[in-house]
């Protein structure tokens, strides 16, 4: 928490439901500093932690900016945090090996709101490696392209301006003429 209140801090850190007085006070600090909030709500699917997690968002927090971090859930469960104004969605290789994983959402998140993260070093999209490394993000780019049918090359400019937009960090680059209007 000592962490979060330094001049410098761009984000709160990851927090979730385990302990609600510690993410209360979190969202506390997120809302006096105005600070993005990470949130990774982890229930194997059920989509309690999530529902907890936006109750006690709704109760006075609602109007801060959060990036749900690895988000699996379902497209009533995406319906419902974007209701809320300002969120993102990070999506891992988690759904590429996973099952459970709800990745017909993918395709439901609105363009300005999809974040690629690979998480490392954990959730491989690879059932061969237990460890992640930040270069298997190609492969979650590439799986979230095709099942959103969109071009690689504008997927990643879409997800990265969007990081660069959430977190406040400036571009330092210019978007080629070629590529015509961004998608919206």
């Amino acid at each position: 928490m000592q962490a979060m209140s330094h001049s410098t801090a761009m984000s709160s850190s990851e927090c979730g439901t385990v302990r609600k007085k510690a993410l209360l006070e979190m969202l506390q600090i997120a809302q006096r500093r105005q600070l993005p909030v990470i949130l990774h709500c982890r229930d194997r699917g059920s989509g309690d932690a999530a529902a907890r997690v936006l109750a006690i968002i709704r109760s006075g927090f609602a109007e801060l900016h959060y990036h749900r971090h690895c988000f699996d859930g379902s497209i009533e469960e995406l319906r419902e945090w974007q209701s809320l104004p300002n969120v993102v969605f990070g999506i891992t290789g988690k759904f590429l090996k996973d099952t459970n994983t709800n990745s017909d959402a993918i395709s439901r998140i609105l363009p300005h709101q999809l974040i690629l993260e690979s998480d490392a070093p954990f959730l491989s999209p690879r059932s061969c490696c237990e460890v992640n490394h930040p270069w298997n993000l190609i492969d979650v780019a590439l799986a979230v392209s095709q099942r959103r049918n969109i071009p690689l090359n504008i997927l990643n400019w879409m997800a990265n301006d969007n990081a660069l937009r959430f977190y406040g960090i400036p571009k330092l680059r210019q978007e080629p003429a070629s590529w015509g209007p961004r998608p919206r």
